[in-house]
């Protein structure tokens, strides 16, 4: 992995990683259990949120919810899922984002593709997801069996950078409702401390393939399941 990629990245986030808004849109459509659909394309799971995003070459980022106005349809073969197009504008250009959502016995399959007329610069496309600080701050996630801690306390200015992989197979990311785990065949993953720049969250970024360069088309497979945390 690129040097520059994880601390640019993290540099970058300053200017879009804000602008989420913090509560479900009253309008979330049910995907399963534990997972909602927004109407701009991105992923509510309980109290972390999960879209697309796109950095150019010079790490202007694009997130989905700014751009995207997907139309929305169930495959005919496939009523239960949900099939989303449009286009996901970036600064040289625009890219035509397809989404296929598909209900699992323990929460969905999320495949997204990213294509182009024309080779688009880009330093990374991701699906992000933001983890709030009050829920992991001083906890541990776990990639590939192995413990990731978050730290309590800020990160020191100019280094936000807490975990990469390209390799990752498998992702735990524990609440006390239960866990979000994401499988997918060697995912390339960064994990970084957002309060630099007063946004109370840690960013878990995975990244599309081919996930920098002149691009014209780029994807991403993942399996997402929610696993209820047990009553006691």
């Amino acid at each position: 992995m690129k040097y520059g990629y994880k601390i640019a990245c993290g540099i970058i986030l300053m200017l879009g990683a804000s602008a989420l808004a913090q509560t479900q849109p009253s309008d979330d459509t049910d995907l399963a259990p534990g997972f909602k659909l927004r109407t701009s394309g991105g992923i509510d799971i309980g109290d972390l949120y999960a879209e697309v995003v796109h950095f150019d070459d010079n790490w202007k980022e694009v997130e989905e919810h700014d751009v995207f106005q997907p139309t929305v349809q169930a495959p005919a073969t496939q009523p239960s899922s949900k099939l989303l197009t449009g286009d996901f504008a970036v600064g040289a250009g625009t890219f035509k984002l397809t989404e296929q959502i598909d209900p699992t016995d323990a929460g969905i399959h999320f495949s997204a593709t990213m294509s182009s007329d024309k080779a688009l610069a880009t330093n990374e496309m991701s699906v992000a997801l933001n983890l709030p600080v009050a829920t992991f701050g001083g906890k541990k996630i776990v990639v590939d069996q192995q413990a990731v801690a978050m730290p309590a306390e800020p990160a020191a200015k100019g280094e936000p950078h807490i975990f990469d992989k390209e390799d990752a197979k498998e992702i735990d990311l524990p609440t006390a409702a239960g866990t979000l785990i994401i499988t997918g065949d060697n995912l390339n993953i960064l994990v970084q401390d957002d309060r630099e720049w007063g946004d109370p969250r840690y960013g878990l970024r995975i990244r599309f393939t081919p996930g920098d360069g002149q691009i014209t088309s780029s994807k991403i497979d993942l399996q997402m399941k929610w696993k209820p945390a047990e009553s006691k």
